[in-house]
Parts: C-alpha cells; sequence; structure tokens
C-alpha cells in the first residue's frame, strides 16, 4: 500500500489571513513545488479545519497545494461565527482566494463535507477546476442528513446513539429531533452548555469511526477539550441542508449536470457509517467522468491504511492524466 509522502521541511511558500469581507478573514497556506500543479484542500465538518498533515497526500515536488480554513474555523477569524457563513459563502472564499494567489485553474482534494462543497465550487466555476479528488462522497441532501443526526448511523452504534440522545433528557420533542435540540444547546448564551452539548456531539461523530475505540465507552478521555466550534458550524449547516436545499449541487447525483467532463476520483469505505457508499455510487452513475474506488473494510477516516493508499494513488495518477 502506498502510505503518505513526507511532510514539508521548508516553510509555506505564502501564508496569511485573506479578508473575504463580512468581517471575515479566511487563513491560508501555500506549501510544495512554486511552478507545481496547483491543488486546493477542501476540507470536512464543516468546520474541521485544514492541517499541514493533509499535504502529504501530494508529492510537493509536483504539486503546489494551497490550504485554507474555511470561514469560522481553523485559524480563520472569527472564530464559530455564523454570521454570513453559508455554502455560498465558503464557494466565494474560493475562488477568491484564487483569484488572490494568481492561479488560472486548481485541483480540488474534499474529503467529507469537503466533498458536497467541492461540487458546489465546480458547478459554479467549472472553467477553474482541473481534476477532483474526493473521499467520503456527502452531497448534503436531506436523506444524508437524516441518516446521520436523524438515527440511521445510530443503528449500527447503539450505545454512541442512546448518550447522544440521552444527553438531551427526557424532552420528548427534543428526542424526536436531537439536530434542533442540539442546534439549541450549542447556541446557549451559557458556556458550559454549549460545551457539553459540542463534547456529546463530537463523541457521537468519533463513534461512527469503524477504529474508534469501543462505542460503549464515551469518548471524553481522548476529548480533554470541546471543539465547540466545529459542532456549532456542523449543527448549524446540517440544520440549514447546507443551504443547498434545491441546488444543482443536491441533484448532482441524479444527473451529473454541471460536472460532465471534469476529471474525477472518488474513494469511500464501504464501511462508512457517516457517509453511506450509496451517495458515492448515485454520484458515480451520474457522472461518467467519475472513478468510484470502494475500499472494502474501510471506514470514514482518510488515514485509514487502505483509503490513505487510494487517495495517494488518486493524486499520481492525476498528475500523470
Amino acid at each position: 500500500l502506498r502510505g503518505l509522502y513526507t511532510s514539508p521541511t521548508s516553510k509555506p511558500l505564502q501564508s496569511g489571513h485573506l479578508d473575504v469581507g463580512d468581517g471575515h478573514q479566511v487563513y491560508f497556506e501555500v506549501h510544495g513545488a512554486e511552478n507545481g500543479v496547483p491543488a486546493l484542500v477542501v476540507h470536512g465538518g464543516p468546520g474541521a479545519g485544514c492541517y499541514l498533515n493533509h499535504t502529504r497526500f501530494f508529492d510537493l515536488e509536483r504539486y503546489k497545494v494551497v490550504l485554507l480554513d474555511q470561514r469560522g474555523c481553523g485559524r480563520s477569524t472569527p472564530r464559530g461565527c455564523l454570521s454570513a457563513n453559508t455554502t455560498q459563502h465558503l464557494v466565494s472564499d474560493m475562488e477568491a482566494l484564487r483569484r488572490h494567489l494568481g492561479l488560472s485553474r486548481w485541483l480540488l482534494f474534499g474529503g467529507s463535507w469537503g466533498v458536497a462543497l467541492s461540487l458546489a465550487y465546480a458547478l459554479q466555476h467549472p472553467d477553474r477546476v482541473l481534476a477532483m479528488v474526493l473521499r467520503g462522497v456527502c452531497t448534503m441532501r436531506d436523506s444524508e442528513i437524516h441518516w446521520m443526526f436523524g438515527g440511521g448511523a445510530g443503528a449500527l452504534k447503539p450505545w454512541a446513539w442512546q448518550r447522544f440522545l440521552d444527553h438531551l433528557g427526557d424532552d420528548p420533542a427534543d428526542r424526536a429531533n436531537p439536530l434542533l435540540a442540539y442546534y439549541a444547546r450549542l447556541l446557549s448564551p451559557d458556556a458550559n452548555v454549549r460545551d457539553a452539548a459540542a463534547r456529546s456531539w463530537m463523541e457521537l461523530e468519533m463513534a461512527t469511526f469503524p477504529a474508534a475505540p469501543d462505542s460503549r465507552k464515551p469518548l471524553s478521555a481522548l476529548q480533554p477539550r470541546p471543539a465547540t466550534a466545529q459542532a456549532l458550524l456542523e449543527c448549524h449547516y446540517s440544520v440549514h441542508g447546507a443551504f443547498l436545499r434545491g441546488s444543482s449541487t443536491t441533484t448532482t447525483t441524479r444527473n451529473g449536470n454541471g460536472t460532465a467532463g471534469i476529471p474525477a476520483v472518488a474513494v469511500h469505505g464501504q464501511l462508512d457509517f457517516v457517509c453511506p457508499a450509496t451517495t458515492a455510487y448515485e454520484l458515480c452513475r451520474a457522472w461518467p467522468e467519475l472513478r468510484l474506488r470502494l475500499v472494502p473494510g474501510a471506514g470514514h477516516s482518510m488515514y485509514d491504511p487502505a483509503i490513505t493508499h487510494e487517495l495517494v494513488e488518486a493524486t499520481r495518477l492525476l498528475y500523470d492524466a
């Protein structure tokens, strides 16, 4: 199996904050070869942020890799801000950064939520997309959101799902619609309420990784400080259907309109409990240029050895293409 490339040993080619308006400053870094093939890492979450390790899926002697923390997360400011924070804003930020860096086109490397955002960008700016590498395919349709926060994934991780519901207490209305109930708590003026809700939210998410520790036990020991901003952003986008309801992004899995002609590879674990493989399959059927790699025994993580292999292989093959 192919592993990750070595970590960058030099300072970024560029880094800093880009003022994108609405009071938001998005953080970015550029690594690799000055004249390499441009590639943008489109991180998941929403709210997970980018990490230097993400550059290791690329041969930095061949690629010029751009890391971008989306609005409200990572090193972007203000952290956890929901104002002017929608998918359309994030697409505009990506395009503003491309222009700021003077890049004509770039490869999109998106994972999980980053797949939906990459698709949204590609549908609006197809002439700016060289190719796409997608992992853990997610298009943020209501059916996908309901799978994760309506009990579908919980059927596979019943102890974790029960703890997720128990955090809400005994109110039947809250337990019947946990997504809205968590949203209310994550927006609470009480920091203790927000942090407790964030910790419970993130515990469910981590428990849905097949490689996670025994899901009968809470993961608090692995999360000494709750990722409140990430939980809030994930919940915010999920409640609102990622601001994509009725958009071409959510219908791409049915007709492939807008993505035709863009070479792409999708890598999806067959044991992905976060994003069911059916979404990847439906997208593949609608998009002739998409090559789907369904990985037996693998889950959602990009660091699963078999997933890593396919992603590294994809960046190599698309470069050679």
